[in-house]
């Protein structure tokens, strides 16, 4: 009787065995790039919002209008909002100002980022949407914006000074070193002290 063999269709276990380790080299690799321009997309981000904080600060001193601070839920960005006046018109304090996306100052889309703490003059507001009053008669003397990370799990802070008109970012741990740099002289007993 006459055996006939069959060859079957299969993979060796040193085949496998170099697949695997191919696939493992490749995601180490890849896979540090990928975590790598993640984390480059988020501090691009963090900075454009402090260039945006920092650009409606000085739009507002330069200017006798507040301009203001809004995070819109359902676009997902922050933006800066300024008067909307009407040629030949001059508009009164108590008169209903209407707002209009600033032609000058671009919006920061946030895309996968959140919001996070959010306060003013060091008291939280609310999470939600959310209005800041930058410039005019109850300008904070600062503002805390927080944006999150999910993937990965990270945030970081906007700091604005609403005195200088300076705006920091960074993470929590690179910010611990801020309040060294602002320093009210009056507050430090040297009101009369040259700069």
């Amino acid at each position: 009787m006459t055996r006939v063999h069959r060859q079957l269709g299969a993979f060796t276990l040193v085949e496998i065995i170099v697949v695997v380790v191919i696939l493992g080299v490749i995601a180490g690799l890849v896979g540090p790039r990928m975590v790598r321009r993640d984390s480059r997309q988020a501090e691009q981000t963090v900075r454009r919002v402090a260039s945006m904080l920092e650009s409606a600060s000085r739009r507002a001193a330069m200017s006798s209008d507040p301009v203001l601070i809004e995070f819109d839920e359902e676009t997902r960005e922050i933006r800066v909002l300024s008067r909307e006046r009407e040629e030949g018109f001059r508009q009164s304090w108590d008169e209903r100002v209407r707002w209009r996306v600033d032609p000058l100052i671009p919006a920061v889309a946030l895309g996968e980022f959140g919001v996070g703490e959010v306060s003013v003059d060091y008291r939280r507001i609310r999470e939600a949407g959310w209005r800041i009053q930058i410039g005019g008669r109850d300008a904070p003397a600062s503002v805390s914006i927080e944006l999150k990370s999910e993937s990965p799990s990270r945030s970081w802070r906007v700091l604005l000074d609403g005195g200088s008109g300076l705006a920091v970012a960074g993470t929590a741990d690179e910010l611990a070193v801020l309040p060294a740099m602002f320093v009210d002289l009056d507050d430090a007993g040297k009101r009369d002290a040259p700069w």
